[in-house]
């Protein structure tokens, strides 16, 4: 690590680093990565024209001071992601588990241990559910292995996200055991399979009011409650005012507040692996940003979901009279009339609900949902 400069980093643009984009960083300060640390179309989009940057964790801790080169990450470590693992392992035996092992490896692991008089176990996880479900069950099937010296290693294994800002090859087996001055190894698990484990998610529904957004929330919230085994939480625009922000008014800092009360709960929600649905008007770019910057914080998946409902069907459909009361001037800040609607550039998924149904659009999202499931 280099000794920071404060003034220069103070001086220098920074981007900041969450979870799959995290594990790479930590990866790459270890000197584990197989190739380098690349820069993602996002990832260039967020450094623009800098040649040099800083890049940063959530708390804002500098850990690189970084330059590009072609689109490739060169740096000094300023602080480590995490406390670096020893170099070197006294272990005869590396087992690098990828994900839970099917029964016929478990007795391949008992046949490996029995000549080998110390073992290191490599959890290859993420920073989601499934990743600290994998590391429990790395140190419990340590501890149940008697008579030989077992020490469990979590190494950072990002699950790849369109969102990245980082793109690098996770090391193979073979070189990770080299890495810690291990001879012998012997892997297990797919990293391919880790299903509906793999962690929580945010379904993020975003649109004018009267979009269809409530409509298609209950919608998917009914479809998943009989296919998806992970809890389902709606967080619904009208009730969540009732209940968590009845302090708040209408204006625009008091419905930014909400959006950032509402998206907060969604990533603790999704975070301990449940899938947590929100259904708000969120009109501004920023606060979707920091939205889907809190869950890839927690671990978890964020779907953005944009309901593109045209402004005359919303408010053709207006059964609350709200766009005639905006329209008169009795009703501030409303998004479409008297407040603007910035429309999301990277939604995973939009729908027009005059063109689709509630049920339809439930279908959609759940497909999205299901993607990389076995």
């Amino acid at each position: 690590m280099i000794e920071p400069d404060w003034a220069t980093l103070t001086g220098l643009p920074s981007i900041v680093v969450t979870g799959a984009d995290l594990d790479r960083v930590d990866l790459w300060q270890r000197g584990l990565l197989s190739g380098p640390l690349r820069l993602t179309a996002a990832g260039r989009t967020a450094i623009g024209t800098a040649s040099c940057v800083v890049i940063r964790d959530p708390e804002g801790t500098p850990l690189l001071q970084a330059s590009v080169v072609d689109g490739v990450v060169h740096g000094q470590p300023v602080r480590l992601v995490e406390p670096e693992p020893p170099s070197v392992l006294e272990a005869d035996l590396a087992i690098v588990i990828l994900g839970a092992p099917e029964p016929s490896e478990w007795e391949q692991i008992g046949t490996a241990i029995q000549d080998a008089g110390a073992v290191a176990w490599f959890a290859c996880a993420d920073r989601g559910r499934h990743g600290r479900s994998l590391v429990g069950l790395t140190r419990r099937a340590a501890q149940g292995f008697a008579g030989t010296n077992h020490r469990v290693i979590p190494i950072p294994w990002p699950s790849p996200s369109p969102a990245d800002l980082f793109s690098a090859e996770h090391p193979p087996p073979a070189q990770l055991a080299e890495a810690f001055g291990i001879r012998r190894h012997l892997l297990v698990g797919s990293e391919a399979t880790p299903g509906r484990g793999r962690g929580g998610a945010v379904v993020f529904l975003t649109g004018y009011s009267g979009a269809g957004k409530s409509t298609i929330a209950k919608a998917l919230r009914d479809r998943l409650a009989t296919d998806d085994p992970r809890p389902v939480t709606l967080l619904d625009g009208d009730e969540v005012r009732r209940r968590l922000s009845p302090d708040l008014g209408f204006d625009e800092a008091a419905r930014a507040a909400n959006v950032r009360r509402v998206s907060w709960v969604a990533s603790l929600l999704a975070g301990a692996g449940g899938v947590a649905i929100t259904a708000l008007i969120a009109p501004f770019a920023e606060l979707r940003s920091e939205a889907r910057a809190m869950t890839e914080e927690a671990g978890a998946e964020f779907i953005e979901v944009w309901v593109s409902t045209p402004l005359e069907a919303c408010e053709a459909r207006d059964r609350k009279g709200l766009y005639a009361r905006a329209r008169a001037g009795d009703v501030t800040h409303f998004t479409g009339i008297s407040s603007p609607y910035e429309a999301p550039a990277r939604a995973e998924i939009v729908i027009d609900t005059t063109t689709c149904t509630a049920a339809e659009a439930a279908d959609l999202i759940a497909a999205e949902l299901q993607k990389g499931t076995p």
